[in-house]
Formats: C-alpha cells, sequence, structure tokens
C-alpha cells in the first residue's frame, strides 16, 4: 500500500470505471481530464465512486454507483434490457503516483433510472461461484434447459454436426456413397453435405438427399467421389438464417421461417449482432408460417435485419426425439402420476 492510499488527508484518489459487454468496452474517470490508463483512454464523466462494505453476506458484498443518464454506456439499460452480461471494474490511482489498484468489480444486475442520474447496482464477481443453482426436478417431462452444454445436461448441437468419413463404396448411377461413419452419425445425415479438398485445395460441396445407414445419397455427382476418398460430412444444423421483411411490434416476418411448421420455433429463441458488434437475444413467444412473436422489442429490430432463429422444444420424450436427442433426456419417463403417499390404500 502507497503512503498516499493509506494517508487520512493527503489522499488524491482518482477513479476509472471500465464497463464491458462482449467486444464493447465504456471508460470514465472521476477526473476533470482525460486520462490514459494501460491501452484505454478514460473520458471525464461525474460518478458518484462506490460505497464498499466488508461482510460475509452477499448483500452486503454488492456496491452502487451513480453516472449521469447521458453517459453512452446508459443506452445499454434504456429502452430494453442488455442481452449479455455487463461487468463493472473501479480502479484507483493518487495523483502524482502510477500504481493503480483495483476497488471493486463485478457485473451489473439493477439499474435504476431517475429524472438525470442512472444509478447501477453491482454484485461482485465471487458471488455468482458461490451461488446455488437451481435443483433437478423429478418430472415425467425434461427440466433440462434447451442448447445447455456439459456433464448432464441437454448437449443438444443446433448446428451442423462434422462426420468424417471413409468412403467404402460408391454408385454413380444411383448416386450413393457408403462408409461406416455415417451409421454412426449423431443425427440424420439428410438435409446436410458432404464436403472434401479436391487435388487444387479446392473445397468441394454436395447436398445430401437421404441417408440410411451406412449409405447416403447425393443431390449430384463429382468424378472424384471414389472408394477410399476421405470427406466430411454435416448434419442439416436446426438454425435458420432469415433476413426481416416486416416489424410491427413484436412480431417479426421473415420467408425463412416457414421452413419449419408452425408453432416449431417457439419456446426458441432469435440472435443476431448489431452493428456495434454486441449480441441480442430474444426469445420466440409464438411461430405461425413467416412470421414470430418475441418476448420484447429492441432498437435495430427492422426490415433487411439478419438473424439466426434456434427452434425451441416441449421438453418431452417424443419432442426429444425429434431432435434425435433422447439419449440426454432429462425427464422420467416412468414416474407415477399419482401420489403413492396420498391415503389411497388401493394404490
Amino acid at each position: 500500500m502507497s503512503l498516499l492510499e493509506g494517508s487520512w488527508f493527503g489522499g488524491k484518489p482518482v477513479f476509472f470505471y471500465k464497463f464491458a459487454r462482449g467486444p464493447l468496452t465504456w471508460c470514465y474517470t472521476s477526473s476533470d481530464r482525460e486520462q490514459t490508463l494501460g491501452e484505454d483512454t478514460y473520458l471525464p464523466l461525474p460518478i458518484k465512486p462506490p460505497s464498499i462494505r466488508q461482510g460475509s453476506e452477499k448483500g452486503r458484498r454488492s456496491f452502487s454507483i451513480e453516472l449521469p443518464r447521458y453517459a453512452d454506456v446508459a443506452a445499454n439499460w434504456f429502452p430494453y434490457s442488455p442481452s449479455e452480461a455487463i461487468t463493472l471494474v473501479v480502479l484507483c490511482r493518487h495523483v502524482g503516483e502510477t500504481e493503480t489498484i483495483v476497488e471493486a468489480q463485478g457485473r451489473v444486475v439493477g439499474p435504476v433510472f431517475s429524472d438525470h442520474m442512472l444509478e447501477l447496482t453491482c454484485e461482485p464477481t465471487m458471488t455468482k461461484g458461490r451461488r446455488g443453482g437451481n435443483p433437478r426436478r423429478l418430472t415425467v417431462g425434461c427440466d433440462l434447459v434447451l442448447y445447455s452444454q456439459g456433464r448432464g445436461l441437454c448437449n443438444l448441437d443446433s448446428h451442423a454436426v462434422p462426420v468424417p468419413a471413409t468412403l467404402t463404396e460408391v454408385g454413380e448411377l444411383t448416386l450413393t456413397i457408403t462408409a461406416a461413419e455415417f451409421a454412426a452419425a449423431p443425427r440424420n445425415l439428410a438435409g446436410g453435405l458432404i464436403e472434401w479438398t479436391d487435388a487444387e485445395e479446392v473445397v468441394q460441396q454436395i447436398a445430401i438427399v437421404s441417408h440410411s445407414g451406412e449409405t447416403i445419397t447425393l443431390a449430384s455427382w463429382n468424378a472424384e467421389l471414389l472408394v477410399d476418398l476421405d470427406l466430411t460430412a454435416y448434419t442439416k444444423p436446426f438454425t435458420v438464417a432469415a433476413t426481416v421483411t416486416e416489424v410491427s411490434g413484436l412480431t417479426v416476418t421473415a420467408a425463412e421461417f416457414s421452413e419449419y411448421a408452425s408453432g416449431r420455433l417457439a419456446g426458441g429463441f432469435v440472435e443476431w449482432v448489431r452493428a456495434d458488434g454486441a449480441t441480442e437475444i430474444r426469445t420466440i413467444r409464438e411461430h405461425s408460417g413467416s412470421t414470430i412473436t418475441l418476448d420484447y422489442g429492441a432498437a435495430d429490430l427492422a426490415v433487411d435485419l439478419v438473424i439466426t432463429a434456434y427452434p425451441g422444444c416441449a421438453h418431452t420424450w417424443a419432442a426429444c426425439g425429434e431432435l434425435e436427442n433422447q439419449i440426454n433426456y432429462g425427464g422420467n419417463l416412468h414416474l407415477p402420476l399419482e401420489n403413492p403417499y396420498g391415503g389411497d390404500p388401493v394404490w
């Protein structure tokens, strides 16, 4: 600790506030002029410094800052909430010194707007690791979060799954090729494609029409498809890239949504990258034909916006079968529907 930091009256602290959301950062300082710290330039902004409280309770470890609502970072919470977590690091350096210390760090969990100010409540990052997770529920339906990855989770890959293979048989007249690896594909290969690199280092691709066991049928033929050719087959992705053609309130229209049966996208979500690099995500509440209804809007949700839609899941055994993911089903199919402790002696 420096002498100024430990002094009651001699300290001249300058605070530095660095907000981060994905690839975006906003840097401010309590100084009356621009300051440089590392590779970042901090702009002057009147911010009320945080009151750091010590204690074992999570609520006592949180801290708040107050800044003008005209600051650029305030746009992340107005008029819509951000889809990504926004973190804040508060640093302090005394005038005349080069050493910088971390006063507080965490993620913003509660914005409160007033007429001219914005109060941000931040929770220290350490509390997330100690927070108890949601306990598993003993139900017939699956309680796992769709597309969650990890041991004991859904583990459904929404993107195209690669299947490396070596051809053992080819049928030019029937447009079929055979490889043992096709039979072990995690999902049906119909609707996907095969890909290989030719002698001139050019990537070649052909769409897959159907798949049965070790054999797949192609949409066209290529003379390079010979026995012992190494290639990669890809399953059809569950996602669909769409270009918005109409926006009316929370209803979004795109022709690509019609690739799925009505209602199939409900419970899923749409995702897009804004012009500034931030990612936005909205849950799909309803789906009918080429239109979907979102849970809430976005400032840049407009015609010609390119978005990616992820289908939802009914969390039933049948729905999991449609997604070819029953091996990871999280429900209990044989759970008794009647309570054995309900007092009925016949049970």
